[in-house]
């Protein structure tokens, strides 16, 4: 009771506490991009990820709505051919060649009801196709009312088939599960570095990260001094679990509830510092100590520093 008494801090300005938030994000972000890459690096020359991009790959050209650089028909049909006849030449070929692949397809649904829409498609009261001899052919108007269907056909109905097939699924949730695991060791890693490793070991007095410095900011417990090892790391695994992979997976959700609290509650404090019962106060011309004895050594040479100076004579 007797320190609670005599220790007495400011209350971190809002303003700073966002400067710090700013800061810290920056090196957190910034490390992590940078890990992420070189983690990007390394993955991309094993074995089995080569394997999963090839097999994608391979699975778009063998579809013939891409090419063997992977630049889809319609970007290649507008940048390489130059009239409509043979733009939608290419496109029809392609299309039936990928609704009769069965590498896709195991029945002849798609192909029917891709013929269908031929049938059923028209430009001002003109049928776009016709039926001859139990075959579906092109009528004789302007070819770019053709192309325009097939690159419609192509864009709503093949490319989402080709996307949603088995192969090509789970292809790309495999590399997409990569990349997410590839970023989240880099976020985990920048975050240790930047709110735990450097609060516990460089700026020890207020557990302060960089931005925390800059602003001279620190943490206090509920007596006045300066958080235990223990509380800190707690306090630190939560806000990594909460404040960034739950936030990221609930839209911000934990975020806005602690900037709700940090603006609405007496104290401000955020929702971690509530949890844990820690403040974040003003260190500019207040020291943080350790611990009572801390505190009382601090107290006793401030008192000797004090008498010294009183038999000080300068002539």
């Amino acid at each position: 009771m007797e320190t609670t008494e005599e220790l007495s801090y400011s209350k971190a300005n809002l303003n700073r506490r966002w400067g710090v938030y700013l800061i810290d994000l920056f090196c957190i972000f910034f490390f992590t991009f940078i890990l992420f890459a070189l983690e990007n690096m390394i993955v991309k020359n094993v074995p089995s990820y080569l394997n999963l991009t090839s097999e994608k790959s391979k699975l778009k050209v063998e579809s013939k709505l891409y090419l063997e650089d992977e630049k889809d028909i319609v970007t290649y049909a507008n940048a390489n051919l130059k009239t409509y006849e043979e733009k939608k030449d290419f496109l029809s070929v392609r299309i039936d060649y990928f609704y009769k692949d069965t590498n896709f397809f195991t029945d002849s649904k798609s192909l029917e009801e891709y013929n269908l829409r031929k049938l059923e498609a028209k430009n001002q009261g003109n049928n776009l196709f016709l039926k001859e001899d139990d075959k579906i052919v092109e009528n004789n108007l302007n070819p770019e009312l053709l192309y325009n269907f097939y690159v419609t056909e192509i864009n709503e109905h093949c490319l989402p088939l080709l996307f949603n097939s088995e192969v090509y699924t789970y292809s790309t949730k495999v590399l997409f599960l990569i990349q997410v695991s590839e970023f989240s060791i880099g976020l985990v890693i920048s975050f240790v570095c930047f709110k735990v490793i450097i609060p516990l070991t460089c700026f020890k007095k207020g557990r302060q990260s960089l931005g925390m410095k800059v602003f001279k900011i620190s943490y206090v417990q509920l007596d006045g001094f300066n958080i235990k090892t223990s509380k800190y790391l707690f306090k630190s695994l939560f806000d990594l679990i909460v404040m960034y992979f739950v936030s990221f997976v609930s839209f911000l959700l934990p975020v806005f509830v602690s900037i709700g609290m940090m603006y609405f509650t007496k104290t401000n404090q955020n929702l971690s510092e509530y949890v844990f019962n820690v403040y974040l106060v003003d260190s500019k011309d207040d020291e943080i100590y350790f611990d009572y004895l801390d505190y009382q050594d601090k107290k006793e040479s401030s008192k000797k520093v004090s008498i010294e100076n009183k038999d000080l004579r300068l002539e």
